[in-house]
């Protein structure tokens, strides 16, 4: 066998391994795969954020939660001081201011120029009944004094005048003037306390004392009172009812008159029907009513002018007006004013930065913990650049 030229083998090697069809073009493809993935790789940038982008919202969320930390300790605090601040007024001070409205509105000032005895008397705050402080002694001696009123009076000379007077005093021991007050009738003479009330304490103490003296006692009485304090207001009044008496006695005379007819109609007509026995009777408690209701009337009167009602206001005195401090005392206080207001404050401040620890306990602990996070991802981004 001959063998083949190298010539020739070389031509068939290079026909065996020659491309008939067009180019390929493999650098295109390449290009575009390259492409491909870079736009890939642009997609997942835009979603997944890098770790500064990271960095820097962790830092946001840490400063957010901080300023809200601090917003929610503070706020009562300057709720706190904002009311601590604001001028209000003592308890003490609007109950008393209280009183003194309803006193007002209940009793108007008694002067002489504005109201009278019986305003006040019906004016005055709730009281003990007179039977605690009448005797039997007392009211024997006032009957004895009424009885001597019902006598006729005659024009002129025996007026019936019921007196009543009102007396206000400022005393600097109320409780004292009150009692020496309440001392002053006679019981001998029939007279007695009929209302007292004793309210307050220190400056707001106040007494009301109804007293019944006799007529010709009263100015004798309202001497003592005056020397009890100092006057602020005195009123007295007489209402003269000496017609009303003379009318009253008329009546009842009239009618004593008319019931002894009747009872000697009675006692002689024992033999008449038994329609006009019964007619008969049924006037004569019609007459010995009407007695009873003019002698009660007249009684009453009788008391009233026997007896003079002095209605007694003890009120505190004023507080003495306080001299004024010199230069140096008012240094002094100054001074000595604003080192409390200092330590106050520097107080207020190490409790208030004490609450803060201690009530934001678990707030720092978060904040934290945020922190230290946010450093170590900090340190990681530069190890890792």
């Amino acid at each position: 066998m001959t063998p083949t030229p190298p010539d020739e083998l070389e031509r068939g090697l290079r026909e065996l391994t020659a491309w008939v069809e067009p180019a390929p073009q493999l650098w295109k493809a390449a290009l575009r795969a390259a492409d491909a993935t870079r736009a890939r790789s642009g997609r997942i940038w835009t979603l997944r954020p890098s770790r500064r982008q990271f960095d820097v919202a962790l830092v946001g969320v840490v400063a957010l939660l901080f300023v809200a930390v601090l917003t929610s300790l503070l706020t009562p605090s300057l709720s706190r001081a904002r009311e601590f601040a604001s001028p209000k007024r003592h308890p003490v001070a609007t109950e008393n201011l209280g009183l003194a409205q309803e006193m007002v509105a209940r009793r108007p000032f008694i002067s002489p120029s504005t109201g009278n005895a019986e305003d006040a008397r019906r004016n005055a705050p709730a009281r003990l009944g007179d039977r605690w402080f009448a005797s039997a002694d007392g009211l024997a001696a006032a009957e004895r004094s009424v009885a001597k009123s019902d006598q006729s009076p005659s024009e002129g000379d025996n007026r019936q005048v019921i007196r009543k007077a009102t007396i206000e005093l400022a005393a600097a021991d109320v409780r004292a003037a009150y009692l020496k007050a309440a001392l002053l009738i006679s019981e001998a003479q029939g007279e007695y306390v009929q209302d007292l009330a004793l309210t307050g304490t220190g400056r707001q103490t106040q007494a009301n004392l109804t007293l019944r003296v006799a007529a010709a006692r009263l100015p004798q009485v309202l001497d003592a009172l005056r020397g009890l304090g100092t006057v602020r207001a005195e009123q007295a009044s007489g209402e003269d009812v000496t017609d009303q008496v003379i009318d009253l006695d008329a009546r009842l005379r009239n009618d004593q008159r008319v019931e002894t007819e009747l009872l000697k109609l009675l006692e002689s007509r024992k033999d008449a029907p038994l329609k006009e026995i019964l007619e008969l009777r049924d006037k004569l408690a019609d007459v010995r009513r009407t007695i009873e209701q003019l002698t009660a009337q007249r009684e009453r009167i009788g008391r009233l002018v026997a007896l003079a009602t002095v209605l007694v206001l003890i009120r505190a005195e004023d507080a003495p007006a306080t001299a004024q401090p010199g230069i140096g005392a008012y240094f002094l206080s100054a001074i000595a004013k604003a080192w409390i207001a200092a330590l106050r404050v520097l107080a207020d401040t190490v409790a208030y930065l004490l609450t803060l620890a201690v009530g934001g306990a678990i707030w720092w602990a978060l904040l934290a913990t945020l922190l230290v996070v946010l450093v170590r991802r900090l340190r990681a981004s530069r190890g890792g650049a």
